[in-house]
């Protein structure tokens, strides 16, 4: 019954970013660098953190916004992901996984991570999502009663490959 909620959860999420942002989700030009988008939530608990569009070697780019929704929640929204294998995880600085989930098939993903479930304790965490050929890295910082989003990273595997020779 939860996974079923969660699906729907994530399909509604994902249609209403689809069906927001039209000319964004179904391009089929191929682009190196993201483009980020400013769209921002009506109920003020979110400052500067946007839609960000990574080219993942698909015909559509993935559409991905990370959010602080609480002091101790993470919101993670994915859309045009149904061409792409996506992974997703929650590392510590460590290198020792905290969460992690893995499909391919669908068409989004969003979710509420709660950090306080997962015992997280205070310190610096990355939130990494693959999809495709894209990837984005996004630090966390973990205060007793705080969380902020540090710096992000993305780049495009191919690209990745193609500049290391």
């Amino acid at each position: 019954m939860k996974t079923n909620l969660n699906r729907i959860a994530a399909a509604v999420v994902a249609g209403l970013v689809l069906f927001s942002l039209p000319a964004f989700s179904q391009t089929s030009v191929k682009h190196a660098s993201p483009d980020f988008l400013n769209v921002e939530p009506n109920d003020g608990t979110s400052s500067a953190q946007g839609a960000l569009l990574l080219g993942a070697g698909g015909a559509r780019r993935v559409i991905a916004r990370i959010g602080i929704a609480g002091p101790n929640m993470l919101r993670l929204q994915l859309a045009n992901l149904v061409e792409y294998q996506t992974n997703i995880s929650l590392t510590a600085a460590d290198g020792a996984v905290r969460w992690e989930k893995t499909f391919s098939g669908e068409p989004g993903f969003a979710s509420m991570i709660d950090l306080k479930a997962l015992a997280i304790e205070p310190g610096d965490y990355y939130l990494r999502v693959q999809a495709g050929e894209a990837f984005l890295e996004q630090k966390i910082v973990v205060k007793n009663r705080e969380t902020t989003l540090g710096a992000v990273r993305y780049s495009a595997l191919a690209t990745a490959a193609m500049v290391k020779n």
